[in-house]
């Protein structure tokens, strides 16, 4: 097996889900104040699962008993079908859950939602498919007045994981923390 390429995967899944985090808290973020609204929180809620899947990637990739990129990325896609968070964690080997207790799937009024467990902490994350689709259902997403601060503490979470994975576990060269 190719360490160089589990890390070289792993290093891109996780760098571009720190930028995108980044992007989340920084610019799309500070535009939701306390209750829901519809356009940004859409775009906040597919930018937080679509980061937490490639955090979740990262470490299924560290774990990975694949010896070429290819083998690796096929055994990714069909751990991440359908975009589940649970599926694709249940998978991540024990060694690379950083923190990560669990990851439990529960239906929110029929939307999907994923409670990440995270040390004593946890991130609510919805669907992606769930989020992109909604308009397929005959319902809206619960109102939620806290939105706006349960959305920053998940992302920040999350980025303390980032820096966690990249901090101690790939070998980043100068980015390497010594």
């Amino acid at each position: 097996m190719n360490e160089n390429i589990k890390n070289e995967l792993a290093k891109r899944a996780i760098f571009r889900a720190q930028s995108g985090l980044y992007f989340l808290q920084d610019v799309v973020l500070p535009h939701i104040q306390s209750g829901t609204d519809a356009a940004y929180s859409r775009s906040a809620y597919i930018l937080l699962s679509f980061n937490t899947e490639l955090v979740l990637s990262a470490l299924f990739i560290l774990g990975s008993e694949k010896a070429t990129e290819s083998e690796i990325i096929k055994d990714l896609i069909a751990a991440s079908k359908l975009h589940n968070l649970q599926s694709l964690f249940d998978q991540v080997q024990q060694e690379f859950r950083f923190g990560i207790q669990n990851v439990v799937r529960k239906d929110n009024n029929g939307f999907i939602q994923y409670k990440v467990k995270i040390n004593d902490s946890t991130a609510v994350i919805e669907d992606l498919t769930d989020v992109r689709y909604d308009f397929k259902k005959n319902s809206l997403r619960p109102v939620n007045q806290n939105e706006g601060v349960d959305l920053r503490n998940s992302t920040t979470l999350l980025l303390g994981l980032t820096r966690s994975i990249i901090d101690t576990s790939i070998d980043f060269g100068v980015h390497k923390k010594v």
